[in-house]
């Protein structure tokens, strides 16, 4: 088991784990049960846009390495995309926080 811990660290994305871990506390810090469903939003929006860029998802990896591109390269050619996914999903909170 050592060994598979070992190999597992490399294509672990700490920030997935500490985003899941945390949210769940504010979510239960919520006492207004109205904002349970923007919480609900928040958290199944973020963990998408986070499974979509985590090393550790299978599919990706998996179409990384079907097509020759390193997660490196596909990094470089993604940030912008997921930089406006993640502005546009802030504006979306908003606009439902506001309603």
């Amino acid at each position: 088991t050592t060994i598979t811990a070992i190999l597992s660290s490399f294509f672990n994305f700490e920030a997935s784990y500490v985003f899941q871990s945390v949210l769940p506390y504010y979510a239960s810090v919520v006492t207004n049960s109205a904002n349970y469903p923007l919480v609900g939003v928040i958290f199944q929006s973020m963990y998408g846009l986070t499974m979509l860029v985590a090393p550790t998802s299978l599919i990706l990896m998996s179409v990384l390495s079907y097509l020759d591109v390193s997660y490196g390269e596909w990094l470089k050619n993604i940030w912008k995309l997921l930089l406006e996914l993640f502005i546009i999903l802030l504006i979306i909170f908003i606009i439902l926080a506001l309603i």
